[in-house]
């Protein structure tokens, strides 16, 4: 896993009222830690993320300086914004085992592709606001790529917290583009392209009809900009949605 220099900071953190969990700190969920540190985003004593392994949870918290722990319900307890850093397939379980800790004020963001805002809505069980938000390895970096889709739940604070975190944080805060939640998979397909390129979707082109409503069929045409080094290259996507 791709580790970030954390430096102690005295200065206040950005957001101080804002407690969150981190489920899952492993490639992803790790990178995040280490970089809310890092941006003084949360203090130490704002974060709990979970590990599957106590002895990695030892060594994290020490490496960190943060609360880590095998207990996914007691760090969901303790948030008010709880990202979602398990694997696909350990989404519902997951969110079945901290649903008692959810309430209708607390935020979950997901990071597992595939699974859909609507399957975790149903798996809370409540009206929950749930995010979905696609980052990429360069994001590393500073200089990656990020797609987030809302849920039925989500109040735009809420949002443009997501916001913060999905794209500021991770170096995108000058570059937001927001899309429809139909082209998730597209953002997941440049997002997954390689560590060494960092990437930029720009949605332009034309579009027809109503869209996602039975209508007429939409065109989009995304161009992605690709920089590794000196290089420099360009292509466009035209996609049609009906």
């Amino acid at each position: 896993m791709t580790e970030i220099a954390v430096e102690a900071t005295q200065a206040p953190a950005q957001l101080p009222n804002v407690r969150v969990a981190v489920l899952g700190a492993g490639k992803m969920g790790g990178i995040l830690v280490q970089a809310f540190l890092k941006q003084n985003l949360f203090a130490p004593d704002q974060i709990h993320a979970t590990v599957a392994h106590a002895e990695k949870a030892l060594s994290r918290s020490a490496q960190w300086g943060v609360d880590v722990s095998t207990d996914n319900l007691a760090a969901a307890k303790e948030a008010d914004l709880i990202l979602l850093g398990v694997k696909p397939f350990q989404v519902p379980d997951l969110v079945a085992e901290i649903r008692p800790a959810l309430t209708p004020k607390k935020t979950l963001v997901s990071f597992a592709a595939s699974v859909k805002t609507r399957a975790i809505e149903d798996a809370a069980g409540i009206e929950i606001a749930v995010i979905r938000a696609m980052p990429n390895t360069p994001s590393a970096l500073g200089a990656g790529a990020a797609g987030l889709c809302r849920g039925r739940f989500v109040k735009p604070e809420q949002m443009a917290l997501a916001g913060i975190l999905g794209f500021t944080l991770l170096g995108l805060g000058r570059r937001r583009r927001y899309f429809p939640s139909r082209w998730m998979s597209v953002l997941l397909l440049f997002a997954g392209l390689t560590a060494a390129t960092c990437l930029t979707a720009c949605a332009g082109g034309s579009a027809s009809g109503g869209g996602g409503g039975g209508g007429m069929p939409v065109t989009q045409t995304v161009t992605v900009t690709g920089t590794s080094g000196a290089t420099v290259a360009s292509t466009s996507v035209v996609l049609t949605v009906t």
